[in-house]
């Protein structure tokens, strides 16, 4: 018994060193990003951002659909979240015959998940709760009430996806996320519009099917390949970030199959000077920067559609597409640690060409689709020039800043 309890006492500990060191490594990269001037350039978005919010508010009508901002922020916050267990490849080897030991260690991952998770919710709960205040005036529930029934949809979603890592199929735990992302995306309306004790009704009824669901399917006793690879993707969306600053610690990107997307490069010419733009948007297309593009442009578009101030509509196309801007720099580091990527009888020089015109093109699209956005919803057509004037920025700082340090940079290297 004593052995037993010290093997549960040792599985602890593993867990909170690791997460320290997590945390020593990830602190050392904030130290770049804060000498940069990236935190002063959000805190500035953020004020602007704040006053402008109060100054919509003074003129939007009390019965504007406020719903589609609250299901615009609150539906992924509350869908989207996995369990941060830091668990690594070797542990299928070294922690396996643990395994029957291990409830102390992963109940230390979920208290740390939940807490980080329910911050990001509440926080964004307060964003949209004076939009909600203004709508709904005297009929608006209890802020306390709203957190309850969020936080508690919260453990269940984290527990659900916990339970999800365990099942032995990939369409099961496909089907999962799936009914966990509808299940939110109506329990957050019927919330607002409807009322709480409807909400909480709805959650009940849909953890009921979940757990007799869960009775039908094939589970593993612990998903060490799910949570391992939700581990690396948690990883992955860290350095990405920090890759905007400095050089990180690569891992190996996820490859997914974009088979019509992937036909675009058989437009290029059959040249070797075309080697690495094609090498690198192959590289774009499959791998999580496209998908982080895509969502950023579909965001920005989609909020600056239901937003009814021109200016607040502008500055949000804008910022999306500096966003953008910044995610795809982490484009060039895709292959920096590749060594065959040498063996090409073409100068390494030629990547930066290739990474630069691939940023621009995708750059310049998105300029357009934000233009027409706003030609189409703003009085002014002057506001439709806000887009190309950040693309043509955006491509001066290119040919300017980053052509020449990158090519500094892959020389000396």
């Amino acid at each position: 018994m004593n052995m037993k309890r010290d093997t549960t006492e040792q599985a602890t500990q593993i867990w909170r060193q690791r997460k320290a060191i997590f945390n020593k490594e990830a602190l050392g990269y904030w130290a770049y990003v804060l000498r940069s001037n990236f935190v002063g350039y959000m805190f500035l978005l953020l004020i602007v951002g704040i006053y402008y919010y109060v100054k919509v508010l003074g003129d939007l009508p009390t019965d504007y659909p406020y719903w589609w901002i609250v299901m615009l922020v609150l539906v992924p916050l509350l869908a989207m979240g996995s369990i941060r267990t830091f668990i690594v490849q070797p542990d299928r080897m070294f922690l396996l015959p643990l395994e029957g030991q291990l409830s102390g260690y992963f109940r230390l991952a979920f208290r740390y998940s939940m807490t980080i998770h329910s911050i990001r919710l509440i926080f964004g709960l307060l964003a949209v709760w004076p939009l909600y205040l203004h709508c709904k005036g005297a009929e608006a529930q209890p802020i306390w009430l709203v957190i309850g029934l969020l936080l508690l949809a919260k453990w269940a979603v984290l527990l659900s996806n916990w339970q999800e890592s365990k099942l032995v199929s990939r369409q099961a735990r496909q089907l999962s996320a799936l009914f966990r992302w509808i299940a939110a995306l109506a329990m957050i309306p019927i919330a607002f519009i409807y009322g709480v004790m409807w909400a909480a009704l709805l959650l009940i009824i849909v953890a009921l099917c979940w757990i007799i669901a869960l009775r039908l399917i094939r589970q593993h006793t612990t998903g060490w390949e799910t949570l391992i690879e939700r581990e690396q993707t948690s990883r992955r969306r860290h350095y990405r970030f920090f890759a905007m600053f400095i050089d990180v610690t690569p891992l190996p990107p996820t490859v997914r199959k974009r088979g019509i997307l992937s036909l675009i490069t058989n437009m290029y010419r059959f040249h070797s000077s075309n080697t690495h733009l094609y090498l690198f948007t192959k590289t774009w297309l499959r791998t999580d920067l496209f998908s982080m593009f895509l969502r950023t442009t579909i965001a920005a578009f989609f909020i600056a559609i239901v937003v009814s101030s021109d200016g607040v509509r502008t500055a949000i196309l804008v910022i999306g597409a500096f966003i953008s801007a910044l995610q795809l720099t982490t484009l060039r580091d895709t292959h920096r640690y590749t060594f065959w990527l040498q063996m090409y009888p073409i100068p390494v020089t030629k990547q930066v060409g290739a990474v630069l015109a691939i940023m621009q093109t995708a750059l310049t699209a998105q300029a357009i689709l934000f233009a027409l956005t706003l030609l189409l919803r703003t009085a002014n057509p002057l506001y439709a020039v806000a887009p190309i004037i950040m693309l043509l920025l955006c491509v001066l700082y290119f040919r300017l800043n980053l052509h020449h340090k990158w090519t500094k940079d892959m020389l000396s290297d």
